[in-house]
């Protein structure tokens, strides 16, 4: 599928993703283009796109520093202390993790990944799960 002339994925949240950029990039180029008087539909419109996009954001608290490195270089995330941001995939949408061999003594904060069906944490220093 093309958008904006750029290839997305087909994946709900990507999509939902792109197209709330563009709208706000276009209502945004709207209003930098010398239109002074905003309107009611588009400060409702605008307010609505930036609650979508901060929406779309999940963030989780993860103590292991090692569980936090793997999940923000394999899914994109943002560490921030010990609290890690996804926007995208949603971690409602991840159905499969292989966190094997990455040095994790805790998997704090895999109970969020709701979807999860598939597992993989074998060499790891866990105790328990």
């Amino acid at each position: 599928m093309l958008l904006n002339n750029r290839k997305v994925h087909s994946q709900p949240s990507q999509l939902h993703h792109e197209v709330s950029n563009f709208a706000l990039l276009l209502l945004l180029t709207d209003i930098l283009n010398a239109k002074p008087k905003l309107t009611m539909k588009k400060t409702v419109l605008l307010l609505a796109l930036l609650f979508s996009m901060s929406a779309n954001a999940q963030t989780i608290t993860v103590p292991d520093a090692n569980f936090r490195n793997f999940l923000a270089t394999t899914y994109n995330a943002t560490i921030s202390g010990n609290d890690v941001t996804f926007t995208s995939p949603a971690i409602v949408d991840i159905t499969t993790m292989d966190c094997s061999y990455e040095g994790i003594s805790d998997l704090t904060g895999i109970a969020n990944f709701t979807s999860l069906t598939v597992l993989n944490c074998s060499n790891n220093s866990l105790t328990s799960l």
